[in-house]
């Protein structure tokens, strides 16, 4: 089994911020995000950490500095015999944009790892559904999707 879901995000302007929401059926996962520099290096600005999101759904955002593919990593490959259902919904806010009233721009984040609280991380006003853990907000710009991380 061991592995991964990999979502890339082009980032054309620097200040730019990346907001993320996702939640695993059963059973935890790691997630982090890597920027990607043009030498294919992986550079990473949200470690990779294992997050209780079968819990309560995570959500957290980064101000990115420099454009260019960010990618979100969420990585199952510590279990060997239990496959991962994973939801997610992924961003990109352009700087000076009204739809980041509320956010929390600034240095890479270290999100809790129990879900119990967003360190004011995530973006005010996103109520996600408490029964998928997904906003039920279709917004510009937004990337979704679903995967079985084996």
């Amino acid at each position: 089994r061991a592995s991964e879901h990999l979502v890339q995000c082009d980032v054309k302007e620097s200040r730019s911020v990346l907001s993320w929401e996702f939640v695993t059926s059963d059973y935890d996962i790691g997630f982090g995000v890597h920027h990607v520099k043009e030498d294919e290096e992986r550079v990473p600005v949200v470690p990779v950490k294992r997050r209780n999101s079968h819990v309560i759904p995570e959500a957290g955002c980064y101000t990115c500095e420099a454009t260019g593919t960010y990618e979100l990593k969420f990585d199952n490959a510590y279990s060997w015999t239990r496959s991962k259902e994973l939801f997610y919904s992924v961003k990109v806010v352009p700087p000076d944009t009204e739809a980041l009233d509320g956010a929390v721009p600034g240095p890479p984040l270290d999100l809790p790892s129990n879900g119990s609280q967003d360190s004011g991380a995530s973006l005010r006003g996103i109520k996600p559904d408490l029964e998928t853990g997904l906003t039920n907000e279709a917004e510009e710009g937004a990337v979704g999707g679903e995967a079985v991380v084996s």
